[in-house]
């Protein structure tokens, strides 16, 4: 519980919310590179530890967006992010190059206003 209180706190400043974000986003640039958002490579070989990594990254960035939205009365901030996760790991539609990148903006600039 108290570690929830501590990220809260960190969440509630616009600077912590995005090195936070940038925190985990960054996984998400660098694991693609070991095949982590192939999810034909995850079902051909039964296990792919980059892929639940990278699952693992985009999931705390729901629950960053999630928390930091509620904070500043802008609960849609979750939207961009699961559409983030969508754009990055569903086949075919993860070919779409900057999809998530602009997903991710969206969150980052949007969750820059002010705790009410």
């Amino acid at each position: 519980m108290n570690f929830l209180k501590s990220i809260k706190q960190i969440l509630s400043t616009s600077r912590g919310f995005i090195l936070l974000y940038l925190l985990f986003v960054a996984p998400t640039y660098i694991l693609p590179i070991y095949g982590s958002n192939s999810v034909f490579s995850y079902m051909m070989s039964g296990t792919n530890f980059y892929f639940w990594l990278h699952l693992f990254s985009l999931l705390i960035l729901i629950v960053l967006a999630k928390i930091r939205g509620e904070m500043i009365g802008k609960g849609y901030l979750i939207v961009f992010a699961q559409f983030a996760l969508f754009f990055d790991l569903v086949p075919f539609v993860n070919f779409l190059p900057l999809a998530p990148s602009i997903m991710h903006c969206f969150v980052i600039v949007n969750g820059m206003g002010k705790s009410s």
